[in-house]
């Protein structure tokens, strides 16, 4: 076998494994796309009503939550969740506020909705303590 045809065989291997790779590359690509697309987003918009809010509901303006807690609860870690008071809002237990951004809002331009702290005993009633928000890694209230 010449020199020149085994010159020609390895450009011809070459082209094939380059092929190869760019084909490979294009489904790794895809892959990756639909991975990041398929996760969910870390920015959560719930509305908040005490009086007639439910804590299964979805947290929109017509279907409100009852608690901030639980609206943290619906929030990935890492994420960012703005909390639209539709009623003023007693804070009677702490509300870990863990790897979060909790943004507290009224719901109503002009209107100044009160988030109120209030004292509650503890589980063994050996102390009584006021509600309020406790922040973990990073957690924080605006």
């Amino acid at each position: 076998m010449s020199l020149e045809s085994q010159i020609a065989d390895l450009v011809t291997e070459a082209k094939g494994l380059i092929a190869t790779f760019n084909g490979k590359k294009a489904e790794i690509n895809a892959a990756v796309s639909a991975a990041i697309a398929a996760i969910p987003s870390n920015a959560k918009t719930y509305y908040i009503n005490t009086v007639i809010g439910d804590d299964k509901a979805a947290g929109t303006a017509a279907a409100p939550l009852k608690s901030l807690k639980q609206a943290l609860y619906n929030t990935p870690a890492g994420g960012q969740v703005v909390c639209y008071l539709q009623t003023d809002h007693l804070l009677d237990t702490n509300v870990a506020i863990d790897n979060r951004v909790l943004h507290i809002c009224s719901d109503t331009q002009g209107v100044k909705r009160k988030l109120r702290c209030a004292y509650y005993p503890t589980n063994d009633g050996a102390a009584t303590w006021l509600g309020g928000f406790v922040s973990y890694y990073g957690g924080q209230v605006l």
